[in-house]
């Protein structure tokens, strides 16, 4: 998750690691763009050229106005957390009916401006679907 603080200390975290010669980032495990300013914090990585790599689950992408501002903001790649291939399941897990198709749809939002890489997540023999 993305560092707790002010965009200010982000700015300074993220000079000393281009000083020591880091050119990535990657923002997992949480949902980042909970943070109101996150676009501003990728923003400040962007100035400095680094690759960003944002794994979301797609709940706080709902446009492709929004999708934009990712790309805007200097996110070079996204992945979207799937569960599943199967709906119910993905949403069982997530906890929240629907939440497979916000991905899926999230996914065509994102392809358009960014190459998007969907991913599954745990142990896969635990989340595949029944054999049909």
């Amino acid at each position: 998750m993305l560092v707790s603080g002010s965009t200010t200390r982000i700015r300074a975290l993220a000079n000393e690691l281009y000083e020591v010669g880091s050119a990535a980032v990657v923002y997992s495990h949480g949902e980042n763009m909970i943070r109101s300013d996150f676009h501003d914090a990728a923003s400040i990585f962007r100035d400095l050229s680094f690759y960003q790599t944002l794994m979301l689950n797609g709940f706080y992408v709902r446009t492709h106005a929004d999708a934009a501002r990712l790309a805007d903001a200097g996110i070079n790649r996204t992945m979207v957390s799937v569960d599943s291939d199967d709906p119910a399941v993905h949403d069982e897990i997530r906890g929240r009916t629907g939440a497979f198709d916000r991905a899926s749809t999230v996914s065509t939002f994102i392809a358009r401006w960014r190459t998007c890489c969907c991913w599954v997540t745990g142990r896969p023999a635990a989340r595949r679907s029944p054999k049909r």
